[in-house]
């Protein structure tokens, strides 16, 4: 770990972690206004995939990003704050809803795939389900930036966070949930050629398959969740009812099981546009055309 990421650990370890609640939304809100002002082309491609997906013309479109790339802020600085993040902070800040859902599928005793997006604090929330004292795990594809992964790493580790990194053998992801544990997957950016195509806010969209496919394998329920941020300052944990895939679906079962779940946080986005990742690629990937198909 490099000198200046040694300093920003013992930044946040003696000095963030220690400030008023109230001060490090501050501090988020003007660092979303420097990332709106200072990330140009992701700034574009906000406002792009804003006005494709929710049909807003450019005056709109550029306000919801500017929310956006404020919500971003206010989501980094937050992360900083994740070594307070014990059963008293929860009980303080965040509203759960349908606990009873994740205990339902717990009881199987398969695991459980939870299925969440880029949305709300998704760090946050797998901090705050782990103070709970649920076992988690979650896939996460490698930072950019090697200080940035070192110190994400870093953070995870602290509330028990156990990474897979995207692309890890399926081993690993059959071992958590044998063992009984939450498999926390993040299925809602670009799988390339990779992905299954299903519609995202009416486009054809490359989505990740994993969830169904380690659910139809393993017999493992699927729990879609979503950490909303509300305006106290604080949060809403949703867990939504399970979700089973047959051992015997087929391909096209699976697909409608992908697409089901696709539209449960195309749904949630739509009440909350300000809090998702706005600025990611998300359609980068177009399917084959007919003839395309053929020549392959």
């Amino acid at each position: 770990m490099n000198k200046w990421m040694n300093l920003f650990l013992w930044i946040r370890a003696n000095v963030f972690v220690h400030l008023p609640y109230g001060l490090v939304l501050k501090v988020g809100k003007v660092l979303g206004w420097l990332l709106y002002h200072g990330l140009k082309s992701r700034r574009q491609v906000a406002e792009s995939n804003i006005k494709k997906a929710l049909q807003l013309g450019s005056d709109e479109a550029r306000k919801l990003a500017r929310s956006c790339f404020t919500h971003l802020g206010l989501t980094t600085a937050e992360i900083l704050l994740i070594p307070r993040v014990t059963k008293k902070f929860v009980h303080r800040h965040v509203e759960i809803e349908g606990i009873e859902h994740l205990e339902q599928a717990l009881a199987e005793g398969k695991g459980v795939v939870v299925f969440t997006g880029h949305f709300g604090n998704w760090e946050l929330m797998g901090a705050v389900v782990a103070s709970l004292g649920y076992p988690v795990d979650a896939v996460a594809r490698k930072q950019n930036s090697s200080g940035a992964d070192e110190f994400m790493a870093e953070v995870r580790r602290q509330y028990g966070l156990r990474i897979h990194e995207r692309g890890f053998s399926l081993r690993a992801a059959f071992r958590a949930l044998k063992q009984g544990r939450m498999l926390a997957l993040l299925a809602d950016q670009d799988a390339r050629g990779r992905g299954w195509f299903v519609d995202f806010f009416n486009q054809p969209s490359s989505t990740f398959s994993g969830p169904v496919q380690l659910a139809q394998r393993l017999g493992a329920p699927i729990v879609p969740a979503f950490f909303v941020r509300t305006g106290r300052p604080g949060y809403r944990l949703v867990f939504c009812p399970p979700r089973q895939v047959a051992p015997d679906a087929s391909i096209e079962e699976m697909q409608n099981q992908l697409q089901e779940l696709t539209t449960t946080l195309e749904d949630t986005i739509r009440q909350y546009p300000e809090q998702w990742f706005w600025i990611h690629r998300r359609w980068k990937t177009k399917p084959l055309s007919a003839e395309e198909s053929r020549e392959t």
